[in-house]
């Protein structure tokens, strides 16, 4: 970490590059942001300087990382469609988060999910469509999970947690009581997934949250 002041810094990276040196202009603001006690407004200037350098020089997920610490929506926006699919969903997810308006939080958490099954992330995309309160797409998901795990993984616990939320969800959009599991399949997996949601009440909390 440089000692040197952040106004010092990120003069010498303006200097830098008004002669072309994008490394040196690049490094002077890192260094300008390794700051840990520092003015927030001089602090947000090296964060907006840096983000500008790092899009122009096609870093976009460093710029958008950058975009998080400042929590503009707008510039945030502006380099979505640039990221790759799990940057979009975890920018999607913070917007849902933020958000007071229930139907723009709906919304936003669907894209989120969207983006997550997209890139093949499907714990997470199973999560947000719960948050969105699409408990049947959520229930196709921990289904899916649950099979692929319970057929190819050694871990039992990953996949009688699959289980146990394939029935949580289940009973959230009245399946379980229906007797019926999502198309992909069939009623073992429903069976499975009531059977480990018994198992895990018994289990002390604990045990039942370790990682």
């Amino acid at each position: 970490m440089s000692l040197r002041p952040i106004h010092e810094l990120r003069q010498e990276a303006a200097n830098a590059l008004a002669r072309g040196d994008v490394g040196a202009a690049r490094a002077q603001l890192f260094a300008a942001l390794g700051h840990g006690v520092a003015r927030e407004e001089e602090y947000a200037a090296a964060v907006r300087e840096l983000r500008e350098l790092l899009v122009r020089t096609g870093d976009v997920r460093g710029a958008l990382t950058l975009d998080w610490y400042l929590g503009d929506e707008r510039r945030q926006a502006e380099l979505l469609e640039r990221v790759p699919e799990v940057d979009r969903a975890r920018t999607l997810l913070a917007w849902a988060e933020r958000s007071t308006d229930a139907g723009v939080r709906q919304e936003r958490y669907a894209r989120a999910a969207d983006a997550y099954e997209r890139a093949g992330l499907v714990a997470r995309a199973a999560i947000a469509r719960e948050k969105a309160d699409d408990h049947v797409r959520a229930s196709a998901l921990w289904s899916r999970l649950a099979e692929v795990l319970g057929g190819a993984s050694s871990d039992h616990y990953a996949a009688g947690l699959a289980r146990f939320n394939l029935a949580r969800t289940l009973l959230r959009t009245g399946e379980a009581r229906r007797g019926r599991a999502p198309a992909r399949g069939g009623r073992r997996p429903l069976r499975d997934a009531l059977a480990a949601r018994a198992r895990l009440r018994l289990l002390p909390r604990a045990h039942r949250d370790r990682p």
